[in-house]
């Protein structure tokens, strides 16, 4: 659906409501740079090519908490404003990015790291500032009833509308 951005209303608010409406709709992501609200009925984050994290939050328990809570709901397609402070190719996996961080990120003073699966590239930096396009949660609890920020997973989505 395209949904320009607007002032006056919380268009993530707005696309939920979309896809509360939409008959077999169970998530949505709103991008505000390109006014579109997309609606899926699965959660694609497990597919993302690019996984970002802190070292001290397990990613599998973060996953976990991805069930229709106020949890659930994941700003996504985001810049990292921190500086690159180490980069390594032919990394495993994210849990191995992440372990990576845990082990020698103090040394290059990382506080953040994302891990590319299509490039096997594992990057830090040295800082959690990030700016996001997108949000994306269930339909389920209402966004505006959720008093915490959503979750700071950025990821990326796949291409195609619901």
């Amino acid at each position: 659906y395209d949904l320009p951005n607007s002032e006056a209303q919380d268009m993530n608010v707005l696309c939920q409501k979309v896809c509360e409406i939409q008959e077999g709709c169970n998530f949505f992501v709103y991008n505000k740079n390109e006014g579109k609200c997309r609606l899926y009925h699965y959660r694609y984050l497990d597919s993302c090519q690019l996984i970002g994290g802190v070292g001290d939050v397990d990613m599998d328990l973060c996953a976990s908490e991805l069930e229709n809570t106020c949890n659930s709901f994941v700003k996504e397609e985001c810049t990292y404003t921190g500086s690159k402070v180490f980069e390594e190719t032919a990394v495993t996996d994210s849990h191995s990015c992440q372990e990576l961080l845990q082990t020698i990120g103090f040394v290059y003073n990382a506080q953040y790291f994302t891990y590319d699966s299509q490039e096997h590239v594992c990057t830090f930096y040295d800082s959690q500032d990030f700016e996001c396009n997108s949000l994306s949660g269930p339909v389920f609890p209402a966004l505006d009833s959720c008093s915490d920020n959503p979750t700071d997973a950025p990821t990326e989505y796949p291409s195609g509308d619901y």
